[in-house]
């Protein structure tokens, strides 16, 4: 009698060992990306945003910063930007579970050929 009473405690702290594991998981695998860092000419256009920018989770809303300005400048999961200098740019997406933040620089060459 006791063997079985202590598998079977046994087999229900695997199960709830395998849940938390399995809801731990899908929560921390919530990522982003805004991007690779990349280098344009001056005047030149970017669409901000990785793909896929979103992996596991539905986002309820995307926020876009720059480091000059803590005003969100776009809503869009993918903006496009014409720095003329140097940015770094930052992505809050906002999930049921928190807010989670990336970041990406747009560096500015002075000079291009064309």
């Amino acid at each position: 009698m006791r063997l079985y009473i202590g598998l079977k405690r046994n087999r229900q702290f695997f199960i709830w060992c395998v849940l938390f594991l399995l809801l731990y998981t899908k929560i921390s695998a919530q990522t982003i990306d805004a991007g690779k860092d990349t280098a344009i000419c001056i005047g030149d256009s970017i669409k901000l945003g990785g793909k896929p920018i979103v992996a596991y989770g539905t986002p309820s809303s995307y926020s876009w910063t720059s480091a000059a300005s803590s005003t969100a400048f776009s809503t869009d999961s993918t903006p496009t930007v014409s720095p003329t200098q140097t940015t770094k740019y930052y992505l809050d997406v906002t999930y049921s579970s928190g807010i989670i933040r990336d970041s990406v620089t747009i560096s500015i060459y002075q000079l291009c050929s064309q």
